[in-house]
C-alpha cells in the first residue's frame, strides 16, 4: 500500500500539469489552468483536514455524467465544422506505432493503482454500517467499458482540427476529468498514509509541483508508469502464488 500511495504523488502532479496543458490553447491561458489546478487540490486537502474523507463516489458519478455529455457534444461539433480530416502519426509512423503499443502496455497496470478502490472494495466486503452491497466486480467490469469508451472519443478527435471555441470546451471537459481526479489521488494518500502523515505528504506533493509539473503530462506519466509496472507484476505474482497455494477457488 506503501508503494501504491508514492504513485498518487505523480498521479497528482499528472493532473495538475494537464489542466494547465488544456489551457495553455485557449484564450483564457495557461495561468487560468494554474489558479484552477492548485486551487482544486488547496480545496480537497482543506476538506481532508477537516473531515477525513471525501465522498468521491457521489461527485464523480456527477463530474463523468457532464464529461460525456461535454464528450459527445464537442465530438458532434467537431466533425460537423471540420473542413479537412487530419492523419494521425499513429497511422503512419513506426515509430509512433510502437511508442503507442508501450504506453498501452504501461496503461494496463493503472486499475491497480488506486488505493481509494481497495478502500471501495474493503468497505463493501466488511459492511461494518450496514450499508447495502453491490457487485464490486460489475462495477468495475462497466466502469473499464466505460473508459474504453471515452478513450474511442479521443482517438476520433484526433482526426478533426479545432475552433477556438472547441479547444476551451476541450479544456473545460478535461479540467472535470481533472479535477475529479484529483480528489481521488489526494484521498488516496490518506489512505496509504493515514490522516496525519497524508496531510503533510499532500501539502508537499502540491508545494514540490511547481518543480515538477514543467515536465509535461505525458512525461510525468511514462516516469509513473513505469514505476508502477513493475510493483503490479510482483504483487500479481505474489497474489497468485498465495491462491495456489490455499487452493482457493478462482
Amino acid at each position: 500500500m506503501y508503494l501504491i500511495g508514492i504513485l498518487t504523488f505523480f498521479q497528482t502532479w499528472t493532473q495538475i500539469s494537464g489542466v494547465e496543458t488544456a489551457f495553455s490553447s485557449t484564450f483564457a491561458g495557461k495561468i487560468t489552468g494554474t489558479i484552477i489546478g492548485y486551487g482544486a487540490c488547496i480545496v480537497f486537502i482543506a476538506i481532508l483536514f477537516k473531515r477525513g474523507m471525501i465522498r468521491n463516489a457521489i461527485t464523480d458519478d456527477a463530474f463523468w455524467l457532464v464529461i460525456y455529455g461535454l464528450l459527445l457534444v464537442a465530438t458532434i461539433i467537431a466533425f460537423a465544422t471540420t473542413k479537412s480530416f487530419t492523419e494521425t502519426a499513429m497511422i503512419t509512423d513506426e515509430k509512433a506505432v510502437g511508442n503507442g503499443i508501450y504506453k498501452g502496455i504501461l496503461l494496463l497496470a493503472g486499475p491497480f493503482t488506486f488505493p481509494y478502490y481497495y478502500e471501495l472494495l474493503n468497505y463493501n466486503d466488511d459492511n461494518e454500517d450496514g450499508t447495502n452491497r453491490v457487485n464490486a466486480k460489475t462495477s468495475f467490469v462497466i466502469a473499464g467499458i466505460l473508459f474504453a469508451v471515452y478513450m474511442g472519443f479521443a482517438a476520433l478527435l484526433t482526426w478533426v482540427e479545432f475552433t477556438p471555441a472547441l479547444e476551451f470546451m476541450k479544456a473545460i471537459l478535461l479540467t472535470l476529468l481533472a479535477v475529479s481526479s484529483l480528489s481521488t489521488y489526494l484521498y488516496g494518500t490518506y489512505i496509504a498514509f493515514g490522516r496525519k502523515l497524508g496531510l503533510i505528504l499532500n501539502i508537499g506533493t502540491v508545494a514540490f509541483a511547481p518543480f515538477v509539473v514543467p515536465l509535461g503530462v505525458m512525461n510525468i506519466w511514462t516516469i509513473m508508469s513505469e514505476l508502477r509496472l513493475p510493483i503490479i507484476l510482483i504483487a500479481l505474482l505474489v497474489a497468485i502464488g498465495i491462491k495456489i497455494r490455499d487452493k482457493q477457488k478462482w
